[in-house]
């Protein structure tokens, strides 16, 4: 089952959002801001954060430098719920990232979800079919390269064995 972590610090959007997850067949943690939920991503890394941006303490843009910029998270998918829409703009261009409104129709939020876990789906097919490639030409270039020495030594040896024999443009002086 995916997990979701669900961070707002507005408790009724926060138990409205976790609710429509788990009616959707999601299991839903949740935090109520940005430190609580740095923690509870090091205890156990979601599938998904939806991640409010605008928080008191630690905010959500700390939250996403903090899971962009460990090690272990870079590619941890975030869609961002906001009522501020200008942060749309902002969020647009990053990797693994959506954004949806907090003022948007709810009934669109889980179809995001099921969307954004789809779209990663196949992302992760795509990474194991390139992996697959890699290893395939991994081995075909191994197997040229030595079928390379062999031939290149072949050679030699073809040379090497002949080299008592009269080669042509030799001229015998009898």
């Amino acid at each position: 089952m995916k997990k979701i972590l669900v961070v707002d610090d507005d408790p009724t959007f926060r138990k409205l959002v976790s609710n429509l997850i788990r009616r959707a067949g999601y299991e839903v943690k949740e935090a109520k801001e940005g430190a609580e939920a740095v923690a509870a991503i090091e205890k156990n890394v979601p599938d998904l954060v939806v991640l409010d941006i605008v928080m008191p303490i630690m905010g959500g843009y700390e939250v996403f430098h903090h899971i962009r910029f460990h090690q272990k998270l870079p590619n941890l998918p975030i869609l961002v719920v906001s009522a501020n829409e200008e942060i749309k703009r902002e969020v647009r261009d990053a990797a693994g990232v959506d954004f949806f409104p907090k003022s948007g129709p709810m009934a669109l939020f889980t179809e995001k979800i099921k969307k954004f876990f789809q779209q990663s789906e196949t992302r992760g097919l795509m990474r194991d079919q390139y992996d697959a490639l890699q290893k395939i030409d991994n081995i075909m270039s191994s197997r040229e390269e030595r079928m390379i020495e062999r031939h290149i030594q072949q050679a030699l040896n073809r040379n090497k064995n002949t080299s008592g024999a009269s080669q042509p443009g030799d001229f015998d002086l009898e």
